[in-house]
């Protein structure tokens, strides 16, 4: 039997705001909804972030792949999840549309809406992420919602891009999952950080030596081959090769596997910062 989702009251709501929740940027951010708030038919994840400094918490896969991407952006400055919607814009935008505006479940308390996700980068409006699953039927219900997070999205002067299931490729996700354990695992095989940090150092000066000379040595090999020589233990280099990628110092094709890429030549990476992975903005048509 699935868990009992508590039931919204205008002092449970009034609550939550005197809390912070809905509030702040950066580790003081503390989401509008967490676990138990929802009945999520998506697989729920908790996931720390190196570069925000907090867990986030996201509701689907989707959510979660969204964030991924949005993190490893070099032009990242701070994610926020289960972002709360005004009131005042989300009830003016429904009448707009002409559309009735959602309530609490047994109740008639206007709700809250929420933003999957928003992201903030340097120099560019916030973007306003939309995650659905690809298979979710379009119906007259789910295009409103579409058209007045659209709408909505305009009003705060924000971008907006929809998420599916099928916006990535599954290499891109891995590959990021792949770089960025690098940075959540410290002291590897017991190796004291200062001493990865000199191993990144190292292998930086080498690999640029070798890209710029457009070096077909198998990456995996050249790897290998610089742990044997500076006395390292195995696999040292490749876990400092990720760090180096997390940092865009080193960069790669990210839409191909990365086994391939340990498998190619070493002139297959790159010292520039890659570029983001964009989607395009949306335009919800009025329902």
């Amino acid at each position: 039997m699935g868990r009992r989702v508590p039931k919204w009251t205008q002092k449970k709501l009034d609550e939550r705001i005197a809390q912070g929740y809905g509030q702040g940027r950066g580790k003081a951010y503390k989401p509008w909804l967490h676990l138990g708030d929802i009945s999520s038919k998506g697989v729920t994840t908790r996931m720390w972030s190196p570069k925000t400094e907090r867990m986030h918490t996201f509701f689907s896969n989707v959510e979660k792949c969204a964030f991924l991407v949005a993190e490893f952006r070099p032009d990242f400055e701070d994610y926020l999840e289960q972002v709360p919607m005004e009131r005042e814009i989300t009830l003016d935008v429904a009448r707009k549309l002409r559309m009735s505006h959602p309530r609490y479940w047994g109740t008639k308390i206007v709700a809250v809406l929420t933003n999957d996700g928003l992201l903030f980068t340097s120099g560019k409006p916030p973007q306003l992420i939309d995650c659905k699953h690809s298979m979710t039927e379009e119906t007259r219900r789910v295009k409103e919602h579409y058209a007045l997070r659209h709408e909505y999205a305009l009003r705060k002067g924000f971008s907006i891009r929809h998420v599916t299931d099928a916006s990535y490729p599954w290499q891109l996700i891995h590959n990021l999952q792949w770089i960025r354990m690098s940075v959540l695992q410290r002291n590897y095989m017991r190796t004291p950080e200062y001493e990865i940090e000199v191993c990144c150092t190292r292998l930086f000066n080498e690999l640029e030596n070798a890209i710029e000379g457009s070096s077909r040595q198998p990456l995996r090999e050249f790897l290998s081959e610089h742990d044997t020589r500076r006395g390292y233990a195995p696999g040292l280099s490749v876990f400092a090769m990720r760090r180096l990628m997390w940092f865009h110092h080193l960069s790669f094709d990210t839409t191909v596997y990365f086994h391939l890429i340990l498998r190619g030549p070493v002139s297959a990476l790159s010292t520039h910062a890659p570029e983001p992975f964009e989607l395009p903005e949306v335009e919800y048509e009025q329902a």
